[in-house]
């Protein structure tokens, strides 16, 4: 059987990794409310969880996210606090070294991956992900030997 296909496309995640969406999202807002009030930004965590999916929800859904430095200089804004970019890259910076690490390979991604490979298809990962998390996971995954061909919303700016 001939394929008449020249190029696959995947979304990262849900697709060749898995994920707990649900876990990793509360899991990464717990962990950001427990860095504000580190900082001594102290926030009801039930009203910073609003917040935050509020601030989430008021961007265009065709754009990706801003920073994250930007999301969460305005989400202290919000509770009267002001923070400096540098205090929130910093913020973001300990929130990011202290995921854990929700994602695990597809059981049918590495023998798709080749199996499509051998029939010289070109293979896209397209992701809304952010950049750092994306590279982080496909090299963990060691699947980018694989991929022609990357596309990720935050570095096009579109969704």
């Amino acid at each position: 059987m001939k394929l008449k296909y020249k190029w696959i496309l995947f979304d990262m995640y849900d697709t060749l990794v898995l994920t707990s969406r649900v876990n990793q999202y509360l899991y990464e807002n717990k962990v950001l409310w427990k860095i504000f009030k580190k900082n001594n930004l102290y926030i009801d965590r039930q009203a910073f969880y609003e917040k935050l999916q509020e601030l989430k929800n008021n961007f265009p859904q065709n754009k990706p996210l801003p920073k994250n430095e930007i999301l969460e200089q305005q989400l202290a804004k919000s509770f009267g606090y002001d923070i400096s970019f540098e205090q929130a890259k910093k913020m973001h910076s300990e929130q990011y070294k202290s995921r854990k690490a929700y994602a695990k390979l597809a059981p049918y991604a590495k023998s798709l991956l080749k199996w499509l490979k051998k029939k010289n298809i070109k293979i896209a990962l397209i992701s809304n992900a952010h950049t750092l998390g994306l590279i982080y996971n496909y090299e963990k995954f060691k699947i980018k030997e694989f991929l022609d061909e990357i596309i990720v919303s935050d570095t096009i700016q579109a969704l």
